[in-house]
């Protein structure tokens, strides 16, 4: 039987199961490091625990194994059946226990060891946190409330979850609405209309649920136009607006036409009136009626209607010149080029002037947003995940007595900081597949340089990763 990955030479039910069974026990061989990617049912889970398993009889303490799933129910399920397991084999007789571990290890296990199995249970118990089998995210958390100073987060934060989010982001909102009725914010009043013009209320919910989303970038770009002139002045020059052009210019900018206009317009409507077919006719009708028109935005709305179709493409030339026009006035052909050209570029800059003013809207409601969730957000201590601030106002003081050491370069060292005694020391792995970079110290005394941990023991730390659509397994 082959042991790569192409499956067994015999491609019976009973050589695929075979087959299975030998890459999953490859799999869950502590000694190697596995990638494992697999179809839902297949067996993942089971391969991890027994992993978990194969490393407790290995000798590995349970407060050195880690498990990260990405839900919940994928950390419970895992949890139960090592810990089922566990309390099975302390019940279990001598000859029956002797089987299962051989039936895991491949191997017939010596009597220390069976003895052994029987304590895991208890030890597995008596570990301070229990195993850890737990979300990526509640992970995250528990090194937040380990190193609160580092990572420059409220000492006792506490988790803002969906429903706690929902309900700052109302009241903030609330806040956001009555500061919109005084009379002093005349700003903000103008971005709300202009955003209720656009969309309505469902449109509003959308866009401060999305500024709540990506308020860390939002803020950052804030920051950054504030030291170059101002958000305006950074929105127009990004968008290519000169200073003072608005909606209200550029309208104004489009009549007279370019190429159609004076004499050359007067030839226009008399030839199209006369030799014109329905099409040229009625855009000659209606260029005389705009001629007429003095409001701007009216002018400019009547000839979008004339230059544009329904869809908001331009009209063919057809529909401005027949054949019967063309030979009567050669000339009129370039005009009428240059008056379609002219209003077509008025449209895009109009464009371009709307969504400086909806983007220009958007960001008003962000900056006075912000501080009023920021507000809502110190009044709980939730965790800000992202967009967080330095509760100091900066970054962390360089002669704290716990301090960050350093993040050095290593082959293939992982952060995994552990208390022991005064310090901390750094556990990792040496030639792990997929992690690369450095590792982290964490010692008392000031930062002076780094700290080399070279010389310290490392021991083997697993990083599972069970749960995922193709599931995952690092080592």
């Amino acid at each position: 039987m082959r042991s790569d990955a192409t499956g067994p030479e015999e491609r019976s039910p009973e050589g695929w199961l075979d087959w299975t069974t030998q890459r999953q026990a490859l799999a869950s061989d502590p000694a190697c490091s596995a990638w494992v990617s697999a179809n839902a049912g297949s067996g993942k889970t089971h391969v991890l625990t027994q992993r978990v398993i194969r490393l407790l009889l290995a000798g590995c303490r349970p407060s050195a194994i880690l498990c990260l799933t990405y839900t919940k129910a994928a950390a419970s399920e895992m949890s139960n059946r090592v810990f089922e397991k566990l309390a099975e084999w302390a019940t279990l007789d001598d000859t029956t226990l002797e089987k299962r571990i051989e039936a895991i290890e491949g191997k017939r296990p010596p009597t220390a060891k069976i003895q052994e199995a029987r304590r895991l249970f208890a030890r597995a118990l008596e570990t301070p946190g229990g195993l850890k089998i737990q979300t990526i995210h509640a992970f995250c958390e528990a090194l937040l409330h380990q190193f609160p100073l580092e990572a420059n987060v409220a000492g006792h934060f506490s988790v803002l979850d969906d429903r706690a989010a929902a309900v700052l982001l109302a009241d903030a909102r609330r806040a956001l609405l009555t500061a919109t009725a005084a009379a002093s914010d005349g700003e903000l009043a103008e971005a709300f209309a202009t955003v209720l013009d656009l969309a309505d209320d469902t449109g509003l919910e959308k866009l401060l649920a999305a500024i709540v989303a990506n308020r860390a970038p939002i803020q950052a770009f804030l920051d950054h136009a504030s030291g170059r002139g101002g958000m305006e002045a950074h929105l127009r020059a990004a968008l290519g607006l000169e200073p003072g052009e608005t909606a209200g210019t550029v309208m104004a900018a489009v009549w007279p036409l370019a190429g159609l206009n004076g004499p050359a317009l007067d030839d226009y409507i008399d030839l199209g009136l006369r030799l014109g077919g329905a099409k040229p006719s009625a855009i000659a009708d209606g260029l005389r009626a705009v001629r007429a028109i003095d409001d701007a935005a009216t002018r400019y709305s009547k000839l979008v209607e004339l230059f544009f179709n329904g869809g908001g493409k331009p009209k063919a030339e057809s529909a401005f010149l027949n054949a019967a026009m063309r030979r009567a006035a050669p000339q009129l052909e370039l005009r009428v080029e240059e008056a379609r050209s002219h209003m077509l570029a008025c449209v895009d800059r109009l464009s371009i002037v709307q969504m400086y003013g909806a983007t220009r809207a958007a960001l008003v409601l962000a900056e006075r947003l912000s501080p009023r969730l920021r507000s809502a957000q110190e009044g709980t201590q939730p965790a800000r995940f992202r967009g967080s601030h330095p509760p100091h106002g900066g970054t962390a003081c360089p002669k704290r007595r716990r301090c960050l050491g350093a993040l050095q370069a290593g082959s293939g060292d992982r952060p995994y900081p552990r208390r022991r005694g005064a310090g901390y020391e750094s556990r990792s792995v040496d030639d792990h597949p997929v992690a690369r970079g450095g590792f982290l110290c964490r010692r008392n005394g000031a930062c002076g340089r780094p700290h080399d941990l070279r010389r310290r023991r490392r021991e083997a730390v697993d990083l599972f990763l069970p749960g995922s659509p193709a599931g995952a397994l690092f080592a």
